[in-house]
């Protein structure tokens, strides 16, 4: 099949290239100027033109979408380390309050006070209960936090790539 009905109708191409496939907006001349396929392309970089109109709209389009992806991603991440920011905030705190608790039952136990130890202790457990919650929170806040910075460098990287 001839190359021209591609050249002349398609302004949406999935590209199926190297193992994987991409989605490529423009005419097939401008994915062979551009990008290229990879057997073609030793060094492995996209083929821009310096000059024409049509790169100039691809290339305002291209930033359009890299500050729409960052916006998302600052939202995104912004969001989460509040989370974890609150989440250590909570820990220092309960941390301190685990100390100050300690002191207290220490101070029961000197002058046999056998009812302000259970209650101390009850306060203590759940304090140390509710901590060990909070850095499971805190892990779980880690992990997202580092898949979703994956994810967003992998998407800003394809939006580099495939145009």
């Amino acid at each position: 099949m001839s190359a021209l009905p591609i050249c002349s109708l398609a302004t949406r191409l999935i590209v199926f290239d190297d193992g994987k496939v991409t989605l490529f907006e423009g005419t097939y001349q401008d994915f062979l100027d551009r990008v290229g396929w990879k057997s073609e392309n030793d060094s492995g970089v996209s083929r821009v033109k310096k000059t024409g109109r049509n790169n100039s709209v691809n290339k305002k389009q291209l930033r359009r979408e890299r500050a729409e992806l960052l916006k998302r991603k600052s939202t995104t991440m912004g969001a989460l380390q509040q989370s974890m920011d609150e989440a250590e905030k909570e820990i220092v705190k309960l941390e301190e309050k685990i100390e100050h608790e300690n002191r207290e039952i220490i101070e029961a136990s000197l002058k046999a006070d056998g009812e302000a130890i259970k209650i101390l202790t009850k306060k203590l457990h759940d304090s140390k209960t509710r901590l060990n919650s909070l850095f499971a929170k805190l892990d779980l806040l880690r992990m997202e936090i580092e898949g979703r910075t994956k994810e967003f460098e992998e998407e800003l990287e394809g939006l580099l790539t495939v145009r």
